[in-house]
C-alpha cells in the first residue's frame, strides 16, 4: 500500500490544513531571517546575558538556523500539500 495514500486518509483535513499553515509561517520567518541575518544578530548582541559572560553568537549561526527553518517550512507546506 502506499504510503502518501496511508497518511492521506490517517490524517484529518483540519490537521493538514494546520500544518500548512506553521509550516508557512516558519518558512516566511525564516527567510526573513537569512535575509536579515545583521539586523536581528545586531538585536541578540544587545541581549544581556544572566551569567554575564559575552554572547558568542556568530552572524553565521543565526543564517544556518535560518536555512535549516526554510527547509522544515518547505518540507511541512509539501506535505501538507501531497497529503490534501
Amino acid at each position: 500500500m502506499d504510503l502518501l495514500a496511508v497518511a492521506t486518509e490517517a490524517t484529518p483535513p483540519a490537521a493538514r490544513a494546520f500544518l500548512a499553515v506553521i509550516g508557512a509561517a516558519v518558512f516566511v520567518m525564516s527567510l526573513i531571517l537569512v535575509f536579515k541575518t545583521q539586523a536581528v544578530f545586531e538585536t541578540v548582541q544587545k541581549l544581556p546575558r544572566r551569567d554575564g559572560k559575552p554572547n558568542g553568537l556568530k552572524p553565521i549561526h543565526l543564517r544556518i538556523v535560518g536555512i535549516q527553518g526554510i527547509v522544515l517550512g518547505a518540507v511541512a507546506i509539501v506535505t501538507a500539500i501531497l497529503t490534501s
